[in-house]
Parts: C-alpha cells; structure tokens; sequence
C-alpha cells in the first residue's frame, strides 16, 4: 500500500530521473511562466529552460503565478494577467 502525498504550495522542484533536474535553490523566476531559472542536466547548467512571455498590441503582459502546487512528479501553476 502507498501512501499518499500531500500536495504542497511551498516546493517547486521537478527532477525527470535520468539526469535531469529543475531545482533552483534560489529561483529568481519562480513566480513568471516559463523555467526562467537554472537546470541540469547531469552536470551541465541549463538556463532559461524555456521562458514564455505574452504580448498584447506590442507591449509585455504582467502574467504573475496566481496558485502553486507541488507533489512529487507534478508541479501545477495557475497564471493570472495584471498584479497580483
């Protein structure tokens, strides 16, 4: 029997198992879409993952994370448009 995880608004790391990992122990990016901040893939550094930006009539919204949850395997971000 497994038991299960609680999910958690406080993590955000994701690891794929072979080598690949999104961890960042001080992300600077964490709150924007995309993986702006650093992974690694074995011992190689990987920056931005990829980053994703939305554009209306020219100019950068201001898409902020709205809701994080984090369980093993999974990390789920709801995006909002505009401040927090």
């Amino acid at each position: 029997m497994t038991a299960k995880v609680p999910a958690r608004p406080d993590k955000w790391y994701l690891g794929a198992g072979d080598g690949l990992l999104w961890a960042p122990p001080f992300p600077q990016w964490l709150d924007v879409p995309g993986f702006w901040d650093e992974a690694h893939l074995y011992q190689y550094a990987i920056r931005p993952l990829f980053t994703v930006s939305f554009l209306a009539g020219g100019e950068v919204l201001s898409v902020r994370c709205r809701k994080r949850q984090w369980i093993p395997g999974t990390l789920t971000l709801e995006h909002g448009v505009g401040p927090p």
